[in-house]
């Protein structure tokens, strides 16, 4: 069983204008610094290689209408990314791997423990 992991953050920094520009009215303030990205994209490969298939992950753009619903649900800042695990908002920013781990790891254990039947009944099948 797989859970879910959704990193809501803004993807780009400047919007574009039809002439193929970012015109310098159309900046957002303040400028989502390049090193959100990099760290998330950190996280992503480092969660990535320690869960493979046990963790489902998603990032998605605030500004997307898609993403709407998330937003108010979770009350996101447009400037910070924020992390959503298995419906609750656990991280806003960049948070430590370790911590991020660990919630991740008691997700894991709480739907492990719930979605498995008595494996280890005693007795004889005969």
């Amino acid at each position: 069983m797989k859970i879910v992991l959704k990193i809501i953050m803004k993807h780009s920094v400047a919007r574009w204008c039809c002439c193929g520009g970012p015109p310098d009215i159309w900046r957002e303030k303040p400028p989502k610094p390049a090193e959100y990205v990099s760290r998330v994209a950190e996280r992503i490969r480092e969660l990535e290689r320690r869960y493979g298939n046990r963790l489902d992950m998603s990032v998605k753009d605030p500004s997307d209408l898609l993403s709407l619903w998330d937003v108010f649900r979770y009350r996101v800042r447009s400037d910070v990314p924020t992390w959503i695990l298995e419906g609750k908002k656990v991280f806003e920013g960049i948070p430590d791997l370790d911590q991020l781990s660990n919630a991740i790891d008691a997700q894991l254990e709480k739907t492990f423990t719930v979605h498995t039947p008595n494996a280890r009944k005693t007795g004889s099948l005969g």
